[in-house]
């Protein structure tokens, strides 16, 4: 019975970080394709990109 809840537990882990990386290739998913989200992906992208003219450290 332990096994088997171990293995249940590694699974649902598993799952979850399966999931959470998936979610993380649209980084606002909830939001409509458009300019505004477009300008947001954008302006995040250019500051927090280290070399690019537009950083933020």
């Amino acid at each position: 019975m332990r096994g088997r809840l171990f293995w249940l537990g590694a699974i649902a882990l598993l799952a979850a970080w399966v999931s959470a990386a998936v979610a993380q290739t649209d980084p606002l998913p909830s939001w409509n394709d458009g300019a505004a989200k477009q300008a947001i992906v954008a302006f995040v992208t250019d500051v927090t990109r280290e070399g690019s003219p537009d950083f933020i450290p």
